[in-house]
């Protein structure tokens, strides 16, 4: 958009400006000659009780010298262009400050490992749809990065550690916002004619056990999931793993296929003996 040619209402000065909005813009040609306009109202379109910063102060008595200094600070800045704030003169590239910027981040110091930040952040977030320009950008940025083998052997020392596995899938997954396909829906509809309110589904992160999240979790005190198992996605898969696996943590597991669901012959019994035992 092509600057505009602008006569300042305060001095009479010739000056260009890009304007967007006519009857706000355009009319000063600083921020001094604002001030010293009587047009200028700096509460302009608020509601309510409003008191002025300056409020009983005159450039005579109380600031002498506030007019005449933003009019320094004003032709100091004119025809200047600002330094390229991208290039050279960019601090965050010095390694000094980078090195400073790094120590304020480590350990305890790091902002988003404080509760309240990681809160604010996560309902910030919460239910945002990225763009898929945005997705192909972060795509590309990452694309071709190879990992280092320190780096790792770093993360698998880290990922070894069951609270910072389960913390990190639990928010994965909650980011997500998975929801119960039909045959999860068919089998909660089930369980819930079966024992009421015994059963709650937490396959979408609410509740991960050593990396694992189960599809159903016993809610009444006792140490009991149930997984289900599609035809598709475990074909070939032997249910013993699992259930070996939530057995070293003292839960029993209960795994049924996708193809049981179709029939209801055996099933509610089954499911009544894993309850009740």
């Amino acid at each position: 958009m092509p600057k505009t040619e602008c006569k300042c209402i305060t001095c009479g000065k010739i000056f260009y400006a890009y304007i967007y909005e006519p009857k706000h813009t355009g009319k000063y040609c600083s921020l001094a000659c604002a001030y010293k306009s009587s047009a200028y109202v700096w509460n302009k379109g608020k509601k309510g009780l409003q008191i002025a910063w300056n409020k009983g102060l005159t450039s005579d008595s109380n600031m002498p010298n506030f007019d005449q200094s933003m009019l320094k600070i004003s032709e100091a800045k004119t025809g200047k262009e600002r330094p390229d704030m991208f290039g050279e003169n960019n601090l965050a590239k010095r390694p000094e400050v980078r090195v400073k910027i790094s120590e304020t981040k480590l350990g305890d110091l790091n902002p988003s490992k404080r509760l309240d930040v990681r809160q604010k952040i996560s309902i910030a977030n919460k239910g945002k749809k990225r763009t898929l320009e945005f997705k192909m950008k972060i795509s590309a940025i990452h694309k071709g990065k190879i990992t280092s083998p320190e780096t790792r052997k770093k993360m698998a020392e880290v990922w070894k550690n069951d609270d910072y596995k389960n913390r990190m899938i639990r928010s994965i997954m909650l980011s997500c916002g998975k929801k119960p396909n039909k045959a999860e829906q068919k089998l909660d509809i089930l369980l819930q004619g079966l024992f009421p309110n015994e059963y709650k589904y937490v396959g979408s992160g609410q509740f991960v056990l050593g990396g694992k999240c189960p599809d159903f979790m016993n809610i009444n005190g006792k140490k009991k999931v149930i997984e289900l198992f599609g035809d598709y996605w475990h074909k070939g898969e032997d249910p013993n793993n699992i259930i070996d696996h939530y057995k070293k943590y003292g839960f029993d597991c209960l795994v049924i296929w996708e193809n049981e669901l179709h029939n209801l012959e055996n099933l509610p019994q089954e499911i009544t003996q894993f309850t009740e035992r």
